[in-house]
């Protein structure tokens, strides 16, 4: 594979504090495109030879019309592996979190198929088995992702309110199409890094999939 995984990426203060504020950051040159293009070939060979759902869009849940998902991909793809255990990955979070060192939970791969429905506001929090907040996530756009192509989008600030019971099906207030603090995706962004954050996507009307690992 192309690139260092394991030559850390030094953080300016603005970001960590940008992180605590927001609740997400983008951080540009976390991975190199070259790096992309290469890991998302392996992890969407893997991801497209491990998925199980192949029923039409029509008949599935509105959750699994919303992407196809394969999780734990290290187990399987040796790629993968190198990219989630990466000390470059690991030494962002653990600088975000301003902690000395993170542990893995689990990797998935999130690809929204054409015609793929919304993915509705929500925080994760409550879908893991962890008694602390203090989790991060890195989502890794594969591809350049359009605003027609469903972009994943974040509710800046709403870490706070992701925390509270009401806050398991997305957020108390209004939503606008294209949700506060989101835009369209490329692989020049390399990584999105958020904390307990509640986010969305839009439906894709697109004919193209659309990749994402996280």
């Amino acid at each position: 594979m192309t690139g260092d995984l394991d030559t850390p990426l030094l953080l300016a203060r603005e970001t960590i504090e940008g992180f605590r504020k927001d609740g997400f950051v983008r951080i540009a040159g976390a991975l190199s495109p070259e790096m992309v293009a290469a890991y998302g070939r392996s992890i969407t060979n893997a991801t497209l030879r491990l998925n199980t759902d192949h029923r039409p869009l029509a008949e599935r849940s509105t959750y699994d019309r919303a992407f196809l998902q394969v999780m734990n991909l290290w187990r399987a793809d040796d790629a993968a592996r190198r990219l989630v255990f990466s000390q470059r990955l690991a030494r962002l979070a653990a600088s975000l979190l301003e902690v000395r060192s993170v542990r893995l939970y689990h990797d998935q791969s999130l690809y929204k198929e054409p015609g793929g429905g919304i993915t509705p506001a929500h925080a994760d929090q409550y879908y893991w088995p962890l008694a602390s907040d203090r989790t991060v996530t890195a989502w890794i756009p594969l591809q350049d992702v359009p605003a027609h192509m469903g972009p994943l989008a974040f509710y800046r600030g709403s870490q706070g309110e992701a925390s509270a019971p009401r806050m398991r099906h997305g957020p108390q207030r209004p939503a606008a199409e294209t949700p506060p603090g989101s835009r369209p995706s490329s692989t020049s962004m390399r990584s999105n890094i958020v904390r307990i954050s509640v986010r969305s996507a839009i439906p894709s009307p697109s004919s193209r999939l659309r990749s994402r690992s996280e």
